[in-house]
C-alpha cells in the first residue's frame, strides 16, 4: 500500500510538476507580451511627444506672424468727430499712422458682464482675422481691421478700432 501511495504521490508530483511548467510558459509569454506593450506605449509617448513639440513649435510660429499685425496703442489718435451712433455705441474718427480710421466707442450705458462677454468673443474672433488693410494693436483689449461695406470714405481704406472705458477693444 505505502509503494501504491508513494507512486500515486509521484503521479501527483509530476502533474503539479507539470501544471507548474504549463503556468511559467504562460507567465513567460505574458511577461513577453507586456514587455512588447511597454515598447509600443513607450513607442506612442515618443511619438506623442513629438507631435507636442511640432504643434508647439507652429504654435510658436503662428504667435511670431501675428506680431507682425500687431501695432501699438500709442500709434492711434481718437479723435472726438462723430461718423455715426448705433446700438452699441458711436463710430469716431481716429488716426492711425496718418490714416484716418473709424473707431467705435461704446455707450457706458450698456457695459455689463454679459455684453461684454459677448464682445469679448467677438473681438477674440476678429483678432485671428487677416487683411492686408488690419492690423491688430499689442494690448489685447485693442485691435484695428479693415471691414467691407462700410460708408465712410478714407481713400478706400477703413480701419476700425472699439474705444471703450480709455481702451480701445479688438474689433
Amino acid at each position: 500500500m505505502i509503494k501504491v501511495q508513494l507512486s500515486e504521490a509521484k503521479q501527483q508530483a509530476n502533474v503539479v510538476q507539470f501544471q507548474l511548467q504549463e503556468k511559467e510558459k504562460e507567465l513567460s509569454t505574458a511577461q513577453l507580451q507586456l514587455s512588447e506593450a511597454m515598447e509600443e506605449l513607450n513607442g506612442l509617448r515618443r511619438e506623442l511627444e513629438e507631435k507636442e513639440n511640432i504643434e508647439r513649435e507652429k504654435e510658436k510660429q503662428r504667435k511670431e506672424e501675428d506680431f507682425f499685425w500687431f501695432v501699438r496703442k500709442e500709434d492711434i489718435v481718437m479723435i472726438e468727430k462723430v461718423l455715426g451712433r448705433g446700438g452699441w455705441g458711436e463710430v469716431r474718427v481716429a488716426l492711425f499712422q496718418g490714416l484716418k480710421v473709424a473707431a467705435k466707442v461704446l455707450h457706458e450705458t450698456i457695459i455689463s458682464e454679459y455684453n461684454l462677454s459677448i464682445f469679448s468673443r467677438e473681438m477674440e474672433i476678429a483678432a485671428k482675422v487677416r487683411h492686408r488693410f488690419g492690423h491688430h494693436v499689442s494690448n489685447p483689449d485693442y485691435c484695428l481691421n479693415c471691414p467691407e461695406g462700410i460708408d465712410f470714405d478714407c481713400n478706400g481704406l477703413l480701419y476700425i478700432c472699439d474705444y471703450f472705458n480709455k481702451r480701445i477693444v479688438v474689433y
